[in-house]
């Protein structure tokens, strides 16, 4: 009979440790490991690498600053990675900062900040401890102010100019042209600041908020080796037609400028932003693995630039070489109800519609959120994560009569 071989926790090699650790909570890790022995110890405050979340929903000011001073100065040198939620933290930033100063050196170099205020971030910019970072993510609710900025690039230009190794970017503000124009004119900043953006040598990852086209002109001159690019483009000017001599398309931007972009994530918030960013890139589309686009549009059969299935095929579809991976986020309203029939069929028979992968799904959707005199349908390709949509919703014919 064999004897039955009884191994010890503290035998187990350092790697399987570190793969338990992550389904452990810091305080758990702490409190059950730290004390155990010498060997555990050394383990948890020297070799291993913490990935950090401080906040939420649960967590209190007192919760907050009772973990800054009791956990995070205590492995404040080992966090490579911290997630930090403000909700409802007033000075969050400085319990963080000051826990981290303890330490002469850090090996921070991911930080995402969820709901942070701007002028904590203001603060965060000036303070060396972010210096080294490779990444950094920020997420604003629709609720915070932060989000919506009158000065297009200003962070952007600010981050980077503090952030000389950065790689990743996260800065999803949006431009907020109502509150730009309630400024006076002789207290209104610059309307754009992409002309100082330096630093982007390294940047290959970026995601912006919605900004003006000309914004996105100007960026792509400034980030020659970006590889990931996601923005949004809405256009400010009000015209009373659609005629292409009316509002001229942009010329296409040099594909050298962006020899590196593989990824392109595009949120157009009109037809007519739509039409401009996709006449801007049009030149990249072919060296894309993959694209995204997202697109909330009232159009109508009449005009140049009507959005329809012809539409997406030709200017989008097409220009995608085959091995190009795309999804669909496409929400169109029409006025008239014949005319709404026109377009849905037009998607319909497009042929990136009747294709097995990706799976398209065309939904018509209540109007009574924009107005009875609209008709609403969304195109999309799954999985759709948006939200989950009943299924009554669904037409009973995929193909309208008209």
């Amino acid at each position: 009979m064999q004897k039955m071989i009884v191994t010890k926790f503290e035998c187990l090699p350092i790697d399987v440790l570190f793969e338990i650790f992550p389904y452990l909570s810091p305080v758990e890790i702490l409190q059950s490991f730290s004390s155990l022995s010498k060997c555990f110890s050394t383990i948890v405050l020297r070799q291993h690498l913490w990935h950090v979340h401080i906040g939420g929903n649960t967590m209190s000011l007192s919760m907050f600053k009772n973990f800054c001073q009791n956990v995070l100065k205590l492995i404040g040198d080992r966090v490579i990675s911290l997630r930090i939620t403000f909700s409802n933290m007033i000075g969050g930033w400085s319990l963080v900062a000051s826990s981290l100063n303890y330490h002469q050196t850090i090996l921070l170099r991911r930080l995402h900040l969820i709901d942070i205020e701007s002028h904590e971030f203001d603060k965060l910019l000036r303070n060396h401890l972010v210096k080294q970072l490779h990444t950094l993510l920020v997420d604003v609710t629709k609720c915070n102010s932060f989000k919506y900025q009158v000065v297009e690039g200003a962070y952007l230009a600010k981050v980077c100019s503090c952030l000389p190794a950065l790689t990743i970017c996260q800065l999803p503000f949006d431009f907020c042209p109502f509150s730009r124009n309630q400024l006076s004119i002789s207290s209104a900043p610059p309307l754009m600041t992409l002309p100082n953006l330096s630093n982007t040598t390294y940047l290959h990852t970026l995601t912006t908020g919605i900004n003006t086209l000309r914004f996105l002109e100007r960026l792509i001159e400034c980030i020659p080796f970006i590889e990931n690019l996601s923005v949004g483009v809405q256009e400010t000017e009000i015209y009373d037609d659609d005629k292409f001599d009316i509002i001229p398309l942009p010329v296409t931007v040099d594909a050298r400028f962006l020899r590196r972009l593989s990824h392109l994530k595009l949120h157009c918030m009109s037809k007519r932003s739509f039409h401009k960013a996709i006449a801007l890139l049009s030149s990249v589309f072919g060296q894309l693995t993959h694209l995204s686009l997202k697109l909330n549009a009232y159009t109508s059969i009449s005009g140049a630039l009507i959005i329809s299935g012809d539409t997406i095929q030709q200017l989008c579809i097409d220009r995608l070489k085959p091995s190009a991976i795309y999804t669909l986020n496409l929400s169109v309203n029409v006025i008239n109800e014949s005319e709404e029939k026109i377009i849905f069929n037009s998607f319909v028979k497009a042929s990136f519609a009747r294709r097995k992968r990706p799976k398209v799904f065309i939904q018509e959707l209540d109007n009574g959120t924009i107005g009875h005199n609209y008709h609403c349908f969304i195109v999309y390709t799954a999985p759709y994560n948006d939200r989950m949509l009943p299924t009554y919703l669904f037409s009973t014919d995929l193909e309208k009569c008209v």
